[in-house]
């Protein structure tokens, strides 16, 4: 909805936000904090002067060093101007993929609505109070539906479906790339020690010891893989925007991560390669000579 800040700066003076339209202890209800002022005590009465509610980064938005209560902006542009009476926390909109606006909160009762969502807190599990809660409708008015009735986690889960699929799928694909790394790694090193088996009867004949074979094999091995994680890790940062959009409200440039994700695939090109090289390490000198 266009807002209509009174007395703010000029490019804030005409701007828009969320509206919701709530009634009394709606806050208190869905655990939203109310940080300075208070939430509605009573329903709307039109011989009373139009009350609102801003969420926090409105109120940092529009007066940054300012008392937000007692401020006043027009909701709309047919609307009289309000005076904000609280200030509660910030809400996430789940099924939204960009950054929300800031909002802010009318009392159901000054704007019509056709139908309303009943937020019910409950002591135990929600699911055990579906029945009572379609009584006390009843009780009120025996025509009126009661449907979609979910849970919150219930909710969360719908809305937040298709990210849900796409993490698992981005996990499957990456457990099987650190397979084939793995695999990979594991086949070039054994390939790599196969063709000089006859180099390392040669050594082991002239006095190498075990850890003398085993540094030779490994390193051979984890140099491309050094190589290759340095290479990985600059594509990474360097592709940051392009998969931010995916992962949004989470920091893509995430130092922990990327360290993480470095340190697993250099353990697991470790063992790929140490399980050759300690086969390296078994090979009798005299059985490699003489299959030359």
């Amino acid at each position: 909805m266009e807002i209509t800040v009174e007395g703010a700066e000029a490019d804030k003076t005409r701007s828009s936000g969320d509206a919701h339209v709530v009634t009394p202890h709606y806050f208190r209800a869905t655990g939203i904090p109310v940080l300075q002022g208070q939430e509605f005590s009573e329903q709307f009465r039109d011989d009373r002067p139009l009350e609102l509610i801003v969420s926090e980064s409105f109120a940092r938005r529009f007066w940054p060093n300012e008392d937000p209560i007692g401020k006043r902006f027009r909701p709309g542009t047919n609307n009289p101007i309000g005076t904000v009476v609280g200030i509660v926390g910030d809400v996430r909109i789940i099924d939204r993929q960009e950054e929300q606006l800031p909002a802010f909160y009318l009392p159901y009762g000054y704007i019509g609505m056709p139908g309303l969502v009943v937020a019910v807190r409950t002591v135990g599990p929600p699911e055990t109070f579906t029945t009572a809660l379609r009584n006390q409708v009843r009780q009120i008015d025996a025509e009126q539906p009661v449907y979609n009735v979910r849970t919150m986690d219930q909710f969360i889960a719908n809305a937040t479906a298709q990210q849900r699929l796409q993490a698992s799928l981005s996990s499957i694909f990456s457990v099987v790339a650190l397979l084939l790394v793995a695999v990979g790694i594991y086949g070039v090193v054994a390939y790599w020690v196969r063709q000089r088996r006859r180099e390392i009867g040669v050594r082991i004949a002239l006095g190498a010891g075990v850890t003398d074979i085993l540094k030779m094999v490994i390193l051979q091995g984890m140099r491309n893989v050094l190589l290759g994680l340095i290479f990985g890790l600059i594509g990474s940062f360097a592709l940051t925007r392009w998969i931010g959009s995916s992962v949004f409200g989470l920091s893509v440039n995430d130092p922990f991560t990327f360290v993480l994700v470095a340190l697993l695939v250099f353990g697991v090109a470790f063992v790929a390669c140490y399980i050759p090289a300690w086969r390296a390490t078994k090979v009798s000198p005299s059985t490699a000579l003489r299959n030359e």
